[in-house]
């Protein structure tokens, strides 16, 4: 799946008032150069989501 296609199923699980902070947060993840800098960046957005928005982390 590209990340277009992952993006867009996110964010279907979004209100529309965290919408642009969950996108940033999105963006700073599929945009990290080094593998293991993605990784932690990852790990960051999953901590701060997944009480509101468990179905994020795991997509």
């Amino acid at each position: 799946m590209c990340i277009v296609h992952l993006v867009r199923h996110s964010l279907r699980y979004v209100n529309w008032k965290p919408h642009k902070d969950v996108s940033a947060d999105l963006k700073r993840v599929y945009c990290a150069a080094p593998i293991n800098e993605a990784e932690q960046t990852l790990e960051a957005f999953t901590e701060k989501l997944n009480g509101e928005h468990p179905t994020i982390s795991r997509s």
